[in-house]
């Protein structure tokens, strides 16, 4: 498909490449990393929206999956309102338990949490 003279998959494979190069893993945070910050008192409340917002992100992925007719990666009830706590908790617990270490990446690892909590029947 063309807009403007432009093929549309071509923008596509452009943009993707750029986000491939560009992307590096300083958004990743590791579960120690993410203990140490929030002992910062100044910075708790930042780590604790951007790990909410991380999850929201895959509660949206989800709703998007499900729209669409495909399995979603984990089925939290409904009616569940999460904090940004439960979030992290979800996250320490798992390395508390010997699930992950503290080098373990913190995002992949609220993901596992939730697919392990909630899993869709």
């Amino acid at each position: 498909m063309l807009i403007n003279g432009k093929s549309v998959m071509f923008k596509s494979v452009v943009a993707w490449l750029l986000a491939m190069v560009l992307a590096t893993p300083v958004a990743a945070i590791s579960i120690g990393d993410l203990e140490n910050e929030i002992q910062k008192s100044a910075r708790s409340e930042i780590v604790a929206t951007y790990i909410s917002g991380v999850a929201m992100g895959y509660m949206f992925s989800n709703m998007a999956l499900e729209a669409e007719g495909n399995a979603m990666m984990f089925c939290m009830p409904r009616e569940k309102r999460p904090t940004p706590q439960y979030f992290l908790n979800l996250i320490f617990d798992a390395e508390h338990k010997g699930f992950v270490d503290a080098s373990a990446q913190a995002e992949i690892t609220l993901l596992a949490r939730l697919k392990a909590k909630y899993p869709c029947k």
